[in-house]
């Protein structure tokens, strides 16, 4: 799979029809300062728009659902590196 930080993308991020690549809006950067560490953020978006999309299309689910589910993986793997939710989104949702 391919990661693009090339364009601008509504949403922060996204994914191809075929899934080879996931977008990354070119204006977010790509760390945060986290208790004096730089903390890469591609990881977690990559992970929530693989796991989006294999929920659309290997169990057909609804959108909202499997982007709800997605939000909670990549919550999990946010914590599991360290980070506040709280902290992340702030970041993310300032762009």
């Amino acid at each position: 799979m391919k990661v693009s930080h090339e364009f601008d993308i509504p949403y922060i991020a996204g994914y191809s029809r075929d899934a080879a690549t996931v977008y990354i809006d070119r204006h977010l950067p790509r760390t945060i300062r986290w208790r004096g560490k730089d903390v890469r953020l591609e990881p977690f978006l990559v992970r929530h728009e693989i796991v989006e999309k294999a929920l659309l299309d290997e169990l057909r689910l609804h959108y909202l659902h499997a982007h709800q589910i997605a939000s909670r993986v990549e919550r999990d793997a946010v914590r599991g590196a360290g980070l506040t939710w709280r902290h992340y989104q702030s970041v993310i949702k300032g762009h």
